[in-house]
């Protein structure tokens, strides 16, 4: 996947990953409910799609089984 296309960047560490939210979709917010921040925004919808398909570590696991 190209750097264009990617949503996440590597950390340095090279095992960890940050998102640029300026350059994830529209209407990213960050609020306090119940005393816990909390994300919204197009790229929280996405997770949450695939999340109402399967678990987000199934996604990776089926991932790992492609590559080989």
């Amino acid at each position: 996947m190209s750097k264009a296309t990617r949503r996440t960047r590597i950390n340095p560490n090279g095992t960890t990953y940050r998102m640029p939210l300026t350059r994830n979709g529209t209407g990213i917010r960050i609020e306090c409910q119940g005393g816990t921040a909390t994300v919204f925004g197009d790229l929280i919808d996405m997770v949450g799609k695939l999340e109402d398909v399967k678990p987000l570590e199934q996604w990776l696991e089926d991932a790992r089984r492609q590559k080989k």
